[in-house]
């Protein structure tokens, strides 16, 4: 006990630090039982050595009530002191620090959970630290003599050390812990920092360290003891783990190399892609020679891809196919989805396709399974896979492969979302495609347009987001006129939105881009985002009599903004890609678009 009193004692703040003003933000969802607890023990810290302070409480629309407990905290302390900054659902703990910096009068600010893993007792001696060395940033560290760990199981002690030490190796950073939280900056660093970061879950903490870091920033540490909390879940998850690895990756890409090192890293990187090329066209050609045998289907296939990665509409497109071919020629069809992540993409082609003879297959669903299938329901007389072009087990398209070689092999080609091109961008990129594709193939112009709304809260007036017990009503796109709307967006392309929102006569338009391709929306994210709307209704011009706010599916679907000039219509452009299926089924072949 005399030696914390002693370590207590010579880590009193000096009297610069006194006179400065500090502002905590601390991110939260669903931290009803900690924030009053971390809340009295910062204010006890700060009052008792007499700093100026506010705490900022960033709340992602947490369903347990925990910005009630900041109001009540409002009314005890002070809203000067306390202040709240809520937000309509969980963004992401970067973001989240971006939004109460805005807010952030301090000269410093500091930055902590608010799960009362970081106790504010260590606060003292960050600023006894900063004030002896001047430097830009103190760091609470877990990892130098006088830190650790309290409440850990090895197998989460063993997680952690393993992501530290794989980013010390990779960054170099010159921070022992490079995945802790607890930090103090000067204000104008923090600013300079965050502006550069890119990241918006737990990668956050890694980038604004290692950022600093590569800006010249000064570091200093302070050890600390991370004490697991003891109310409420951990936020770590599988889906956090996989975006600090993206964030790791994208961070050693973008910062371990200085700018000469790119005549190195630019012919090896260019080494590695004919590596994975050569690869991919070998194994292509035993399936040609029929060295590896594919399976075949008892029907004609066409088989959507795409050339890049993500948004290139190949779902929507596959919707078009199958609505027009079972309308138009009255052919049952499969679709049969073979990339990776598309459960969200199963379920929405289920639901709009319901009611007609489009059976749909998920990605778990083998080739063995989809002709066997066929073999038992004769009248589905087409299959259509979506992302099937990496699929070589089956007969059914090209690999993925390097872009000229794949237009150089496709039957008909897509250009989509030519609304996002300009006119003469859009005949640039025409031109490039023509010239390398073969005189042959079909060519379309397609993108996506808005058709409705629909509401999530069914007439009963009870919020309901399953499929099965169906939606409310329709409304029409009038009714976002000169509206706020937030979005909860989980597309590979999710600036495509914004746009059409605005085009809409969205007044404003926020939260595109801020949840990753195919996220899959639970309850309560949807619940928590409509509770923090409804709090602050928005005002709409849309039909007479609707209220203030409401949670909509906005409705679209895929148009031809042009067909292939040298077929008489849209429709005789889609019968010629039927009859080359059909021809290539023949010779036991494919269609590839």
């Amino acid at each position: 006990m005399a030696a914390t009193r002693r370590t207590s004692k010579a880590a009193a703040p000096s009297s610069s630090s006194k006179s400065a003003k500090f502002s905590v933000l601390l991110p939260t969802y669903n931290e009803r039982e900690n924030i009053p607890l971390i809340v009295y023990l910062l204010v006890e810290t700060f009052e008792k050595n007499e700093i100026d302070y506010e705490i900022i409480v960033i709340d992602d629309a947490s369903p347990d009530g925990t910005q009630d407990v900041v109001r009540q905290l409002q009314r005890e302390y002070g809203e000067d002191r306390i202040l709240l900054r809520p937000r309509p659902g969980k963004l992401g703990l970067g973001t989240a620090y971006v939004h109460g910096l805005q807010s952030a009068r301090g000269d410093f600010v500091i930055l902590m959970d608010a799960d009362l893993s970081h106790h504010p007792k260590y606060i003292p001696a960050m600023l006894k630290k900063q004030a002896a060395t001047g430097c830009d940033i103190v760091t609470g560290t877990r990892y130098r003599q006088g830190g650790g760990v309290y409440g850990w199981n090895f197998k989460r002690k063993l997680t952690s050390r393993g992501a530290n030490l794989l980013a010390q190796t990779l960054l170099q950073p010159g921070v022992s812990d490079l995945t802790g939280s607890f930090r103090l900056f000067r204000k104008p660093c923090l600013d300079a920092v965050m502006s550069l970061c890119t990241s918006k879950g737990y990668a956050f903490q890694m980038e604004i360290a290692v950022r600093a870091r590569r800006l010249g920033y000064t570091i200093e540490e302070v050890p600390i003891v991370f004490v697991d909390r003891i109310f409420g879940a951990s936020k770590l998850g599988s889906q956090e783990i996989v975006m600090y690895l993206k964030g790791l990756v994208n961070l050693f890409l973008t910062t371990a190399f200085p700018a000469s090192s790119k005549y190195v890293l630019a012919p090896a990187l260019r080494l590695l892609a004919a590596l994975y090329a050569s690869y991919h066209s070998t194994r292509h050609f035993f399936y040609r020679q029929g060295m590896l045998r594919p399976l075949g289907l008892p029907c004609p296939v066409i088989s959507i891809g795409n050339l890049t990665n993500g948004g290139t509409g190949k779902t929507p497109f596959v919707e078009f196919l199958a609505r027009h071919y079972v309308s138009v020629h009255k052919m049952p069809t499969m679709v049969l989805q073979r990339g990776g992540g598309t459960v969200d993409e199963t379920i929405m082609l289920r639901h709009v396709l319901e009611g007609l003879p489009v059976y749909v297959h998920d990605c778990s669903t083998t080739s063995s399974e989809a002709r066997e299938y066929l073999r038992e329901n004769p009248d589905t007389r087409l299959a259509l896979l979506d992302d099937g072009l990496q699929n070589l087990a089956l007969t059914s398209g090209t690999l993925r492969e390097l872009p000229k070689q794949a237009l150089r092999r496709a039957d008909a080609l897509v250009l989509h979302n030519v609304d996002l091109l300009g006119p003469e961008r859009r005949e640039a990129v025409q031109r490039q495609l023509t010239s390398v594709a073969p005189r042959h193939t079909i060519f379309l112009q397609t993108q996506m347009a808005p058709t409705g709304l629909r509401s999530l809260i069914p007439p009963t007036g009870s919020l309901d987001m399953s499929i099965q017990s169906g939606l409310g009503e329709c409304l029409p796109l009038s009714r976002l006129t000169q509206a706020a709307v937030i979005c909860l967006v989980g597309i590979g392309k999710p600036e495509t939105v914004e746009r059409h929102l605005q085009r809409l006569g969205a007044a404003h338009v926020e939260g595109c881009g801020d949840y990753e391709d195919h996220h899959m929306f639970s309850l309560e994210e949807l619940t928590a985002a409509i509770s923090q709307v409804s709090a602050s209704p928005i005002s709409s011009s849309g039909e007479e009599g609707c209220s203030g706010w409401g949670a909509y599916v906005l409705q679209a679907g895929l148009e031809v903004v042009d067909h292939d000039r040298r077929f008489s219509s849209q429709g005789a452009t889609f019968n010629a890609m039927l009859r080359l299926a059909v021809d290539n089924f023949r010779r036991r072949s494919y269609l590839t678009i």
